[in-house]
């Protein structure tokens, strides 16, 4: 099974009619295509979860992306073990059946389980996020392939693609990168693009280095946009480049050295949206 998560046939049908998608349009004249009513909410995590189980929103508990925290008037994020149900791939598995369910909403943790082969062990914070960026990719790269009919000779260019509060902006990578400088004799500089209630995206340009420090009630994703040096994250230090994605968790001393000529510049994303005072030097 393939699935294109918000491609609705309004979406696929002019792409078809113009030539865009022959795959796709092979295995639909293949096979069988309706359209279908979607979960209430009609969001990604409850209606694959629904797709999933066989269960609506109301029987498998999962309504939106987040959860409400105990207590607390913070949210967290949802993941596969706030889902109530089992998954046809957990029965499968359960039945022998060969299964692997990639790059899917809302299919970390009980899928995981689901998989033959110890696919459950516990793993490192950036090992799971190294994971999901390749599972990301490769269905970026899958779709591209879709639509070019097996080549990727007129994929469109990198670009930052986000819904922000004030509304969406498609950004090429090159040009993001170009949006914050630095005045001669400055080191660093910190541009903030947008905020919510969940997180703030910010541009941050480096002429030299960072000092070592820790965000103790963040986590941070981070993007290289351009030049290269040496990451250090907890006690380990390594080479990063153009294209590195960095997962920082809560916690975590981390600090970048640049070795190229310009100044680095990455797209950096705070967890929840950064209060401007969450930042402890550490040796």
């Amino acid at each position: 099974m393939l699935g294109l998560d918000g491609a609705s046939w309004d979406v696929i049908d002019p792409l078809v009619k113009a030539g865009r998608l022959p795959r796709l349009a092979a295995w639909r004249a293949q096979g069988a295509a309706a359209r279908l009513a979607s979960s209430v909410p009609p969001m990604s995590f409850p209606a694959w979860s629904s797709f999933a189980t066989g269960l609506g929103p109301g029987r498998h508990g999962l309504f939106d992306f987040t959860q409400k925290l105990p207590g607390a008037y913070r949210l967290r994020f949802s993941n596969a073990s706030d889902r109530l149900g089992a998954t046809l791939f957990a029965r499968a598995s359960r039945a022998g059946r060969r299964v692997l369910a990639r790059g899917m909403p809302a299919a970390r943790g009980a899928h995981a389980r689901a998989l033959p082969g110890g696919a459950g062990r516990r793993r490192s914070p950036m090992t799971r996020m190294l994971r999901a960026s390749l599972a990301i990719a490769a269905a970026v790269l899958g779709f591209c392939w879709l639509a070019s009919g097996g080549t990727a000779a007129d994929a469109s260019p990198a670009v930052l693609d986000a819904l922000f509060p004030s509304g969406r902006e498609t950004v090429p990578l090159a040009a993001l990168a170009e949006r914050v400088t630095l005045a001669p004799g400055e080191d660093f500089r910190v541009t903030l693009l947008a905020r919510d209630t969940q997180t703030s995206q910010h541009l941050v340009a480096i002429r030299r280095a960072e000092i070592p420090h820790r965000h103790d009630r963040h986590a941070l994703l981070v993007v290289m946009l351009r030049g290269h040096g040496r990451m250090r994250l907890g006690a380990e230090e390594r080479p990063v480049g153009e294209g590195s994605i960095l997962y920082v968790p809560q916690g975590t001393v981390h600090a970048f050295r640049n070795e190229s000529p310009e100044p680095a510049v990455a797209y950096a994303v705070y967890l929840p949206a950064f209060d401007g005072r969450d930042r402890v030097e550490t040796p």
